[in-house]
Formats: structure tokens, sequence, C-alpha cells
């Protein structure tokens, strides 16, 4: 499927394993941004993480996945950008309302 890279626990380097082995810094910015990845982690939330290219949104994704309860399991990477912008409004909005109508649930 494109956009979508499944990357299993075994197939990851070691050194990924710790918290926050590849987030290089110390600015204030990014120690706030570590402190809500150790706070949403634990969580079965939903998170969005937004920024420019190159500013590590993976990496970010990354260690809330190897803080949480599912750590064990396949970290799904997903490139939002290869799924057409209505569809992606669309499934949205039906997460947000749980309606009826959603083209998942009617098959559309």
């Amino acid at each position: 499927m494109d956009g979508v890279d499944k990357i299993r626990p075994s197939e990851r380097a070691s050194s990924e394993v710790s918290r926050f082995d590849q987030i290089i810094g110390n600015s204030p910015a990014l120690e706030f941004v570590l402190s809500e990845v150790e706070r949403v982690a634990p969580t079965d939330s939903t998170v969005l993480i937004l920024g420019e290219t190159g500013t590590g949104k993976e990496l970010i994704a990354h260690a809330i996945h190897n803080l949480s309860a599912r750590c064990g399991r396949p970290f799904v990477k997903l490139n939002c950008s290869a799924i057409p912008f209505d569809l992606l409004w669309r499934s949205a909005s039906c997460i947000a309302t749980e309606a009826a109508s959603c083209p998942a649930r009617t098959g559309v």
C-alpha cells in the first residue's frame, strides 16, 4: 500500500530501543516536546504530529511508540500526503462524528 511502511521490532537497529536515542538537542522547546512524548505515550490517545519537512516528526512518533505499551508491536508509518485530501478529510470527519454513513461503514 502506497505511503504505509511497517517496521517490525525485530527489524529495528538495537540502538533504537532506548527512549530518545536519535533525538539530539537540549533547547527548551525540545525539552517541552519530549515531556509531552512521555505524557502521551502511556495513553491510548491518537496523536497528530505536525511540522515542517526535516523537523523530526518521525523520530517523535518512534519515541512515542517506544515508550508505549505497543512497543513490542509493529510501528506503522503513514505518509498522509499519499492519501487524497478528500478521502483523508472524509475519514477524519467520520472518526470525529462516528457517523453511520461513513464510507468505511457503507462500503463506498
